[in-house]
């Protein structure tokens, strides 16, 4: 039988401290473990900070109430004028918030209406952080080139181009029209907005913004008494290349205050804006097509017992100036009020009056008559923007 060793008092001392070392070194490592399983850890980990959550909702009023009865004005009374045709109308619609600090995308949506303006793909209530924001509005977006929906397809997190988009131009060729009359008229436009949180329990705040879009062509319609039929004209100098968004554009009264209110229609004027540094201008012309017979209209807007004819309108680019012209030819058999036949004659560069400038979003409208060779008078008609009203509802998670 073999016995124990009698250990002496400097092995008794080296055991008892390895034992220690070991002790301490499993209370170290299984410390991880009790402070993530402890209900009432010593030192918490800081929690992270949260921006407060802001719901922004737009409601698009895109059903604008109009009639698709034409306006004629033979006295040039001022006022505001709803889209007069289907493809005047918005029927789609991209919006992209940008956060200002770091110009990254934080949400994007692409909405479409319904044959009775409703909203039918999504909604447009947006959550969002609190601070700075911008918004980038397209409509209509079946008429721009693929390369444009590119840039508002930009991901969610990722830098928008705004630079690439504000730069963006489209042309026309000099024989044709900016649109053709079956064509959804694009509209866009920029919005700055600050988001605040209004309440300090860290519930989300609930906020709404006024914002419109503008139609970026400029419309024509031309009108002329019964006695005129078939018409060729010619506008000079008319734009091949415009920016799709508004450019340096200044609205009266205001861009972000409340429109002005004319006969119960609230709109905006533009009196300036920017063009493309190369805006080649070349003449357009075109012989009317689908002449109707419409009421003249008095100063009440109401119809006042004559009638005109109107034609099919003609959609062409902004363009800058102050003075434009235009020639028109009548067919074979026109005779003008007084019996005289002015059919094949060319009536060059009439000057039309009442034309400032260009700008997207205006309807021009031409009164022609052959009376003592050709005559025009111009009605310039802002188009009322489509107003995006804020209406408050459930949020969108």
């Amino acid at each position: 039988m073999t016995g124990k060793k009698n250990m002496t008092m400097t092995e008794a001392v080296r055991r008892l401290v390895c034992r220690l070392q070991a002790v301490t070194a499993l209370i170290v490592a299984t410390l991880p473990l009790w402070s993530c399983s402890d209900d009432n850890p010593v030192n918490p980990p800081v929690p992270p900070t949260h921006e407060p959550v802001v719901y922004l909702t737009l409601k698009v009023d895109v059903n604008e109430g109009s009639s698709m009865a034409p306006a004629s004005r033979a006295d040039g009374t001022y006022y505001f004028e709803e889209p007069t045709r289907d493809n005047e109308r918005m029927h789609d619609l991209f919006v992209v918030v940008v956060r200002s600090e770091d110009n990254t995308v934080e949400s994007r949506r692409f909405v479409t209406f319904d044959n009775n303006a409703v909203v039918s793909a999504d909604n447009l209530i947006f959550k969002l952080t609190s601070g700075d924001k911008r918004l980038f509005l397209v409509a209509n977006s079946s008429s721009l080139p693929s390369d444009i929906i590119d840039l508002l397809e930009t991901p969610i997190g990722s830098v928008f181009p705004e630079d690439v988009l504000n730069a963006a131009t489209l042309s026309r060729y000099s024989y044709q029209p900016f649109f053709t009359g079956n064509q959804k008229i694009p509209m866009a436009e920029t919005f700055d907005l600050t988001l605040e949180p209004d309440n300090s329990e860290g519930e989300p705040t609930y906020c709404s913004a006024r914002v419109f879009v503008t139609r970026i062509a400029v419309k024509y319609t031309f009108m002329c008494p019964e006695e005129v039929s078939g018409i060729t004209v010619r506008l000079a100098g008319v734009a091949t290349k415009q920016y799709l968004m508004p450019n340096e554009v200044q609205y009266d009264p205001g861009k972000y205050l409340p429109g002005e209110t004319i006969n119960g229609i609230t709109g905006r004027n533009i009196i300036n804006f920017t063009a493309p540094y190369d805006p080649v201008c070349a003449d357009y012309q075109v012989k009317l097509t689908g002449r109707y017979k419409v009421d003249g209209l008095g100063i009440d807007g109401l119809p006042d017992g004559t009638s005109t004819y109107r034609y099919d309108p003609i959609y062409l680019m902004e363009t800058p100036g102050s003075s434009f012209y235009l020639s028109a030819l009548f067919d074979e058999g026109a005779k003008d009020p007084v019996g005289n036949d002015v059919s094949g004659t060319w009536f060059e560069n009439r000057r039309l009056p009442n034309l400032p400038l260009l700008p997207r979003n205006t309807h021009v409208i031409v009164n022609l008559s052959g009376k003592a060779g050709l005559e025009c008078s111009v009605d310039l008609v802002p188009y009322r923007g489509c107003v995006l009203q804020p209406y408050f509802g459930i949020p969108r998670e």
